[in-house]
């Protein structure tokens, strides 16, 4: 007898003698009862719940399986799109990696990747990710035009303004960053009347828009022009009143027209709203500095390196205060580690040779202060030149000249940027061709993206 008052005779259910054994062994009750042939005195399983609960469990574990992958890189990319349409880009980079790692082949992915480094000015990864979509043919048509946007960015404007007037009559939703990459590109090839042309069309399309009077304003400190620079910033604030960035370029322009207390009042909004930020805590001691401060100067440049021990700028700055307070000790460190940094730069040579010099080190200072006065000619003559390029913007041979100077007693970045503008007027060029030939690793080449590694394993390292 069974716990539920079945009886099994010889494998025979004889409760009502309708039951029929099924096909695994077991009987079939009318009653939804079943009983396991030879295993007597076992409650019987109940049939219909807990087998729907079953399969549909089952059911539920297999779609999350399958679906929570491709909900997680929608998300993350979602995420990223956000932030660069606020153009939080360096934010932007955390859930488009995150999307990458979880579908390495995605287009959407890879692109918008390249995108924020390419804003970001990290011109090889930018380079690396488009390469890859090239090679493996991910959206022939979108990867071109990011490709030629970083082309433009980074000054190579014979490959990319051929395609300007293309991507302006078809801007789809990159207008903002077109301009920009342009205009960066023509300012990088001190094309000044073209850059100003097409921030013309850039504020009059983009009213709302901050980033061109920003551009505006740095490209009018950049020659001089610093009460033009003053308006186009002021310009931009009334667009982005939290942007520090642009509040910290406004303040040192009016530092450099010795309207100290507007200065201040403009580093104090910085300091309300970013008082952590290194920009703002730059432009501050740079302000105390002048204001005769050197003391608290000094102590807010530490509170920069003690988070960013290789910011140059401060480094030098420190040196250079350190050295006014009459602290030789105290400023070789931090001068000797810019000196280091950037070897070739000609103010913290001056301020080294000048400390070691305090510190009766002449045999050590000689070689700073050599190197100062063997650039100083060469360098007053490249600031006449540069004047002189914006007016003849095509004139080869001023732009090969002030390459070949910051080669020498400038940076070796910069100097290839200028002999590639002379390539861009003449590709025959032999002296610029040459020189780039020796500068670069591995030789020249005119391709734009050569150099890049574009294997899945080099796309790989930039979603880390």
């Amino acid at each position: 007898m069974s716990a539920d008052g079945l009886r099994i005779e010889n494998g025979l259910c004889r409760k009502n003698g309708l039951c029929r054994k099924n096909q695994v062994g077991e009987y079939d009750c009318p009653g939804g009862v079943q009983a396991r042939t030879g295993i007597l005195g076992r409650r019987p399983v109940q049939g219909g719940a807990e087998f729907v609960l079953l399969v549909s469990t089952c059911a539920l574990l297999t779609l999350l399986l399958f679906t929570w992958k491709p909900a997680l890189v929608h998300w993350r990319l979602q995420q990223g799109r956000q932030r660069l349409e606020t153009r939080e880009n360096r934010q932007a980079l955390v859930p488009l990696r995150a999307a990458l790692r979880l579908a390495p082949d995605r287009e959407e992915a890879i692109l918008l990747l390249a995108r924020s480094h390419r804003r970001l000015g990290q011109v090889e990864r930018s380079g690396a990710l488009l390469g890859y979509a090239r090679n493996h043919g991910i959206d022939p048509d979108r990867t071109n035009r990011e490709s030629w946007l970083l082309q433009a960015q980074t000054g190579r404007l014979r490959e990319a303004l051929p395609h300007l007037s293309e991507l302006l009559l078809d801007p789809r939703a990159d207008g903002m960053d077109i301009c920009e990459a342009y205009v960066q590109g023509y300012f990088t090839n001190l094309r000044v009347h073209e850059a100003t042309q097409l921030l013309d069309v850039w504020q009059s399309q983009y009213p709302a828009d901050a980033k061109p009077y920003f551009m505006r304003g740095y490209m009018m400190q950049s020659i001089g022009d610093r009460k033009a620079s003053a308006a186009a910033y002021r310009e931009g604030l009334r667009r982005a009143p939290h942007n520090s960035l642009m509040r910290c370029q406004l303040a040192e322009v009016l530092m450099e027209q010795q309207k100290f207390e507007e200065a201040g009042q403009q580093i104090h909004l910085c300091m309300k709203r970013q008082p952590d930020a290194p920009e703002v805590l730059f432009t501050q001691a740079r302000w105390r500095f002048d204001q005769g401060k050197a003391g608290e100067a000094a102590a807010g440049l530490r509170r920069i390196l003690s988070r960013s021990p290789n910011d140059f700028k401060a480094l030098r700055m420190l040196g250079e205060v350190e050295l006014a307070r009459g602290n030789f000790k105290q400023a070789l460190q931090p001068v000797a580690e810019a000196v280091r940094l950037r070897p070739y730069d000609t103010t913290a040579h001056n301020t080294l040779g000048s400390v070691l010099r305090s510190l009766g080190r002449m045999a050590e200072a000689k070689p700073h202060l050599d190197y100062v006065a063997e650039a100083e000619e060469s360098l007053t003559r490249m600031e006449r030149q540069l004047r002189e390029v914006v007016d003849q913007p095509d004139n080869v041979e001023l732009r090969y000249e002030i390459g070949m100077t910051l080669l020498q007693y400038g940076s070796p970045e910069d100097g290839s940027k200028w002999l590639r503008t002379v390539l861009d007027l003449q590709p025959d060029h032999q002296g610029a061709r040459q020189a780039l030939t020796h500068l670069l690793p591995g030789g020249f080449s005119d391709e734009p993206f050569e150099s890049y590694p574009t294997t899945g394993a080099h796309r790989a390292r930039y979603s880390r």
